[in-house]
């Protein structure tokens, strides 16, 4: 009878390790003035803290300090998985905003390209 219940237990926490490991949702998030964007690649540990990172030179080096940071992403209450996440984890608690940028013809930078004046200047350094 106790040998059951150690498999329950077991079985419960692979459960709780595969959905808080598996279902980590992605996010995108872009500049309130639609002129830079990102997104975070759970999978690829391209978290949160790189996003910030990238947004914060981004004001720096476009002097752009009243540019804040949206998340395009909604949040999606189907998936109970994320849930946890969307509960405890920083980049959720970033402001929802419909993306302005990347629009069906329009001509986007790639991710994490700093756009300044309607130029691309340069490649962000990622780690």
């Amino acid at each position: 009878m106790r040998l059951r219940g150690t498999y329950r237990l077991l079985a419960t926490i692979a459960v709780a390790i595969t959905v808080w490991v598996g279902w980590n949702p992605d996010a995108r998030f872009e500049s309130s003035d639609a002129q830079w964007w990102d997104s975070t690649i759970n999978f690829k540990k391209r978290n949160f803290n790189i996003i910030k990172s990238g947004f914060d030179d981004y004001r720096a080096r476009c002097r752009k300090p009243d540019v804040r940071l949206v998340r395009t992403t909604p949040v999606q209450a189907w998936n109970v998985g994320a849930w946890p996440f969307y509960l405890l984890k920083e980049q959720w608690r970033v402001s929802f905003n419909g993306s302005r940028m990347c629009r069906v013809g329009s001509r986007c930078p790639l991710s994490g390209d700093i756009e300044c004046g309607g130029s691309y200047d340069q490649r962000l350094e990622r780690p």
